[in-house]
Order: C-alpha cells, then sequence, then structure tokens
C-alpha cells in the first residue's frame, strides 16, 4: 500500500483540530488560534508514528498518553492537572467517537485499510471517509451537547408549582429566576411574579365575583388598595416598589398566598412566599416551555420561612 506523507499530514492536520475544537465545546474552554493551530499541527505530525514498528504495546500505550497530555497542555494552556486530566480524558471521548463512526462507515464501504502501531490507515476514498466521520462526528456530538445542555438548563431553572389561596390550589410550571431578587418589604418574604392569565385565573377561582372585580380594578386601573379592605378581600393586598435591572420602575400589586409549594431536585416544600401580579410582562419559555410564575432566586441555596 502506498500512503503519501502530506496526504497523511493534512488528514490527521483536520482531524486533530476538529477533535481539539469538540473538546474545549466539551469542557467549555477556549484555545488562542496560534495554539490551536499547533495543537492540529501536532496532530498532524504525530499521524507519521504509523511507520514505527519496534515498539511493544505499553510503550505504544504510554507515547499515546504523553502525546495526548502535551497536546492538551500545549493547545489549552493551564497547570492544573486535574484541569489537565479532565480534558485529556474529553479527548479521549470525542476521538472514540470519531474513530467508531469513522470506521463503521469503512466498514460499510468495504474500503481497504492497513492497521499498525493502533493507528489506521485507509488506502481508497481516504478523504471522503475522513470527512464523511469528522462530518458524522461532529454533527453527533453537537446534537448530544446540545441535548445535554437544555436537560441540564431545564433542571436547574425549572420547578414544579403549586400556588394555593384561600383553598383553592393551581398547579404551575416554575421558572428559577437567579435575578429575582425582590422581597416583600412589609413581612420581608421572597416575591414571585405570577403570569397574568394564571394570576387571573387564580383570583378568579377564590375569590367571590365582587371581591374579584375590586381586586381587578386595583390590578388594572391602579387604585388605592382600601377598597379591598373595605370589602373584606383576604390575601392581605398592598402595593411593592421595584427597579428592574435596565432602570425601569413601578408598583407590582401583591397579595399573601396559603402557601406556595416548590417540587426542585428532590421532595415538595412549602414556602411562605408573597406573590405579585405584573402588568404585561412576557414569562420565560424554554424547550417549548411555557412558565406561569417567575420563582425567586431562595432556590439556588437562599434560606426561607417555611410555611406552617
Amino acid at each position: 500500500m502506498v500512503i503519501y506523507g502530506e496526504i497523511l499530514f493534512l488528514e490527521n492536520f483536520l482531524t486533530g483540530g476538529l477533535l481539539l475544537w469538540l473538546t474545549q465545546r466539551l469542557c467549555g474552554c477556549r484555545a488562542g488560534r496560534f495554539r490551536f493551530f499547533m495543537g492540529a499541527a501536532l496532530c498532524g505530525l504525530y499521524a507519521f508514528t504509523l511507520f514505527q514498528d519496534n515498539l511493544n504495546a505499553g510503550a505504544a500505550l504510554l507515547q499515546k498518553l504523553l502525546f495526548s497530555v502535551v497536546l492538551i497542555r500545549l493547545t489549552f494552556g493551564g497547570a492544573n492537572r486535574r484541569v489537565i486530566a479532565g480534558r485529556t480524558g474529553a479527548f479521549y471521548m470525542v476521538s472514540f467517537a470519531m474513530g467508531g463512526i469513522t470506521m463503521g462507515l469503512a466498514g460499510l464501504l468495504t474500503a481497504p485499510a492497513a492497521a499498525a502501531n493502533g493507528s489506521f490507515y485507509l488506502e481508497q476514498l481516504t478523504f471522503l471517509h475522513i470527512a464523511a466521520g469528522c462530518l458524522a462526528t461532529a454533527l453527533s456530538v453537537h446534537l448530544l451537547f446540545s441535548f445535554i445542555r437544555e436537560k441540564l438548563r431545564c433542571f436547574a431553572t425549572a420547578a414544579k408549582v403549586s400556588v394555593a389561596f384561600c383553598g383553592n390550589i393551581l398547579n404551575a410550571e416554575g421558572f428559577v429566576d437567579t435575578g429575582n431578587l425582590l422581597r416583600d418589604p412589609e413581612s420581608g418574604n421572597p416575591v414571585c411574579l405570577l403570569q397574568e392569565e394564571f394570576g387571573r385565573h387564580l383570583l378568579e377561582q377564590a375569590l367571590p365575583e365582587s371581591q374579584w372585580e375590586a381586586v381587578r380594578s386595583v390590578w388594572q386601573e391602579g387604585r388605592s388598595t382600601e377598597l379591598l379592605a373595605k370589602q373584606s378581600v383576604p390575601g392581605e393586598f398592598h402595593f411593592i416598589a421595584y427597579q428592574g435591572a435596565g432602570g425601569e420602575s413601578g408598583r407590582l400589586l401583591a397579595f399573601r398566598p396559603d402557601y406556595v409549594e416548590v417540587s426542585k431536585e428532590g421532595p415538595s416544600r412549602r414556602y411562605q412566599a408573597v406573590l405579585a401580579l405584573p402588568r404585561g410582562m412576557q414569562m420565560p419559555a424554554q424547550g417549548g416551555r411555557r412558565y406561569q410564575v417567575l420563582l425567586h432566586s431562595f432556590l439556588t441555596g437562599e434560606q426561607l420561612h417555611f410555611a406552617e
């Protein structure tokens, strides 16, 4: 079998570059352009160890491990051993994925290949095989990363919420907003924001029609909460002043529910929280899910007063 050195270098330069790119995506790090180019070039040069025939299995394994560590250290920098070990492991993960996909495609196409010293060289349609394997690996790993990232994001930010008010309970999808630090100035309890439609539905179910109409007039028309006190509306409705990160400010009509029950990362827990009714606010949407409750950042570990 005739092996052309320039083609061997180019194939492994491109393949090594793709492996390094997938590695930095997996690890969340980023290499500079010069370092990235040097790492890819080192992969191209390493391909010539294919012609070594005097190494036993142990020496060949040690050589590969040392090369991988040097490659990761050269490309991404860093001196922390644990970080280098983790990035090296990620490099091998994507390497195994690409190798398996490429050899699978070669097997499907019945392409002749040479194997030596733990390396493979495809004789016919080499560029097409490598290109197909690289593209298939990049697409597969990208889809896998996107899937895992979306699941982790949803796991970190989503929660099941049950809101109880005047004996009525409504279930909702909650979104944990780490930027929501709003607290009720009277009780000190955290404030959660309700989607406008969800808040209307909750109050309509829980309150008699006359009381709901009074709440609606205060909420939508900005009338004084004294109107609610005169009609003995439960929930201790009051206004809370707020100022957003973008500089916007105003008042939110808020009330105290019976409890807010949140289920996230384990058994559900009930909290004493204050619910606020914003007007015209768009709730976050993620992965096709729409949320009805914008939760306070207490779900990130802050201590709360538990509901009795």
